[in-house]
């Protein structure tokens, strides 16, 4: 079975193969020559995003899902849209490349809506008061839940 950044199975063209291997464009047969030079601008997405964060699943468990944590994880690690939008594009070409070798059914790496996350990520930063407890019964309340979550209700937690 293929996984993403890792050498492919039984598969039904060298293009899925050299997609899912990680190796390079140039490493391969020609037929992966003609995606070769829309990839020239996203292999480092490829490399230090796609691979590292969903490399150890295998093509077919790559569901909606697993792109949309990989998505908001990069998000969380303060990268630029740009650099999201490679990563994807890099993501989506090589899951295209699975629909049609048939290896899966359709391409759940066609996420929509990241961009407003985006947009709130980066809003939050501006606004770092947002994030905080609205009132003193908020925190009593927090205060209370990690005291009775913890173990043997540790009252370190508690608000005097």
């Amino acid at each position: 079975m293929a996984a993403i950044g890792r050498t492919a199975g039984n598969t039904n063209s060298n293009a899925s193969q050299a997609a899912v291997s990680g190796t390079s464009p140039q490493q391969e047969s020609p037929a992966w020559m003609a995606v070769s030079k829309q990839l020239v601008d996203i292999p480092a997405g490829w490399r230090k995003r796609v691979v590292p964060t969903l490399g150890h699943l295998p093509l077919t468990m790559v569901i909606n899902g697993a792109v949309d944590r990989a998505v908001h994880a990069w998000i969380a690690d303060d990268c630029t849209r740009s650099t999201v939008k490679n990563s994807l594009a890099a993501l989506v070409r090589v899951m295209e490349q699975a629909v049609r070798d048939g290896i899966v059914d359709r391409n759940p790496a066609r996420v929509i809506g990241w961009q407003r996350e985006h947009r709130r990520a980066e809003d939050e930063l501006d606004d770092p008061r947002a994030l905080a407890l609205p009132n003193w019964q908020a925190l009593c309340d927090l205060a209370a839940a990690l005291v009775a979550r913890s173990a043997d209700e540790f009252a370190g937690w508690a608000m005097s």
